[in-house]
């Protein structure tokens, strides 16, 4: 069973150069070990009475192919090297840029873990099928050949032979391959699973204490990992009796021919020089076959971890591509979400008919209970989705005609929880433009009130793994600090402050109500009592828009929002009295 994946093949179109270069080198290796095998068997003529080679060109031209080889050898592992690298290069690049295409809607569809497994573990995999499988299948086609050629002169018998069961021993591991492979696939799912496991029991480690459920958490894990044991075991095993076979053919396919060749040697129908050649080069006969045997093994690794891979770069985004040709809106004042329809499993409407408008210059508020639709509005108008039907424009421009690039220019969001990465403030706050000035940094920073975080140490203030020197509200506060770097026109707030202490908030809501002095905002917000000077404020329930208006219009209704905001101030009565 030949392991050919049509779509490893295509993947790794630009490394064919390397492979056959691969392939060329162990030949080169190849001719010139016979070569050596063949000035020795002179040379060994010459002591035996066979012949009158030259012995000092025969020892050199020994020496000189032995050095050829060692060379060779050097040169393989370069340029196995050079293979790997390559594609270790490409696929990792095809995995970020689908990463950054897919951008939120990955993390529904395959998850941190998967994603990493198959970036990180799945292409270590991958790297042996391109270096070594492929160069040892197309070799394994053409140094028996060769061999057999050489030896057939000196015994057509003992060439047969070894050609024959060089050639068997092959299919004869194809069951051997079948077996291995089902393995494998079982193999990469519980390893995903492990690491997804392990993953998830770091990140969640401080709720496991506080539970008290580390313990339970080590044990289930000691489990998981005896599976992932277990399983390797029995691919090991599957390994051992394929090995068992091999050796059996390649060792019987040696003895056979020895036999031949000591009998035709006896008999007088060969020298004993060129007895030694040819048992030398019977030797040499079965490496490719049983190097193609060995990589194999890890190939089906690669196969199925290339499965993983695949899955991964299938994935489309659930947005509609760019389409430049779409006519523009008649309503060109800034954001409308026109009757817009979508939904997560084509069976429950998460939006259902909504319209929106968020006119440029204005603040608008979308509240309502957990679950009704408001942060999967906000996934559509930053185009992380696309909408089931409706439609949804920016000044006149229907989202699908706009580019992702375009689109980030002129919104920017500020979610629930900012991502901080590892380093200083300042690298955190280039990651919107490398050109930023220092001056310009400084200033949003004091906009966004973290003159205190900054200190002494300025901009090159050191924020920690993962933003971990950081509270809450400062993470928040640099999320702020982007969106204003980034000078986009409309900036979507969504729950900004539902994970920071009141102190930070009432920060976080000072800079937000300054902001709408000069931005367009869209704010999603659990606190009532923030929104109330919004331009207008859409009250959604389940999926739908319930109502809309002023704040002061939507208390005379005396609706939902009404009813919303007198429960609100009955809990934050009661906290203040309880404190």
């Amino acid at each position: 069973m030949l392991l050919i994946n049509k779509q490893l093949l295509k993947l790794g179109k630009n490394s064919w150069g390397w492979i056959i270069a691969i392939v060329v080198t162990k030949l080169i290796i190849l001719l010139s070990f016979m070569v050596v095998v063949s000035a020795v068997s002179r040379l060994i003529g010459s002591f035996v009475g066979e012949g009158s080679a030259d012995i000092g060109s025969q020892i050199l031209i020994a020496l000189v192919s032995a050095v050829i080889g060692l060379v060779g050898n050097l040169i393989l592992g370069e340029v196995k090297f050079k293979c790997t690298a390559n594609i270790r290069i490409r696929l990792r690049h095809n995995i970020y840029q689908k990463m950054l295409d897919l951008e939120m809607d990955y993390l529904v569809k395959m998850g941190t873990s998967r994603a990493v497994t198959a970036s990180i573990d799945g292409i270590e995999a991958l790297e042996k099928y391109f270096s070594e499988y492929l160069p040892d299948l197309i070799y394994c086609f053409i140094a028996p050949f060769i061999l057999f050629a050489r030896i057939y002169p000196y015994s057509a018998y003992a060439a047969w032979v070894l050609l024959v069961l060089s050639i068997t021993v092959v299919p004869a591991n194809a069951v051997f391959k079948k077996l291995m492979a089902m393995l494998r696939k079982d193999y990469w799912d519980t390893f995903d699973k492990l690491n997804e496991y392990f993953l998830e029991s770091l990140e969640g480690m401080t709720t496991l204490k506080l539970m008290n459920r580390d313990a339970e958490r080590a044990e289930n894990l000691k489990t998981r990992s005896f599976n992932y044991y277990h399983m390797i075991v029995k691919t090991m095993r599957v390994s051992f009796y394929s090995t068992i076979l091999t050796q059996t053919f390649i060792y019987g396919g040696i003895l056979w021919s020895t036999f031949i060749l000591i009998g035709n040697c006896s008999k007088g129908l060969i020298a004993l020089s060129t007895a030694f050649y040819a048992l030398m080069l019977a030797f040499t006969f079965f490496r490719p076959v049983q190097d193609l045997i060995n990589t194999g093994h890890t190939a089906l690794n690669g196969v199925a971890a290339a499965n993983n891979i695949f899955t991964f770069l299938d994935l489309t985004p659930a947005r509609a591509p760019v389409d430049a040709s779409l006519p523009e809106a008649e309503d060109k004042d800034g954001i409308v979400l026109d009757n817009v329809v979508f939904s997560y499993d084509g069976e429950r409407n998460a939006v259902d008919g909504v319209s929106v408008r968020v006119p440029r210059g204005k603040t608008v508020a979308l509240v309502g209970q957990s679950g009704c639709g408001k942060s999967t509005l906000v996934n559509l108008v930053m185009h992380f989705n696309d909408c089931a039907s409706g439609r949804i424009s920016l000044e006149g421009k229907d989202l699908r005609s706009i580019t992702q690039e375009d689109l980030r220019k002129r919104i920017s969001l500020v979610p629930q929880s900012t991502y901080i990465f590892s380093g200083t403030v300042e690298d955190n706050l280039r990651i919107v433009d490398k050109s930023l000035t220092r001056e310009r940094m400084l200033e949003v920073l004091k906009d966004v009130h973290l003159e205190d975080l900054i200190g002494k140490d300025g901009l090159a203030t050191d924020v920690g793994e993962g933003g971990s020197k950081l509270s809450g509200g400062q993470k928040q506060k640099i999320g702020i600090a982007r969106a204003l770097l980034a000078d986009a026109d409309y900036i979507v707030f969504d729950e900004a402050t539902s994970n920071v202490d009141a102190a930070s908030e009432e920060d976080i809501w000072n800079c937000i109500h300054a902001l709408s002095n000069t931005k367009t905002l869209l704010i999603i917000s659990h606190r009532l009592s923030t929104v109330r000077n919004a331009d207008t404020i859409y009250v959604m329930r389940e999926g739908k828009v319930a109502e809309s208006g002023g704040h002061d219009k939507l208390i005379a209704l005396d609706g939902i929002y009404a009813q919303l905001v007198r429960e609100q101030d009955i809990l934050e009565n009661y906290g203040r009295r309880a404190v």
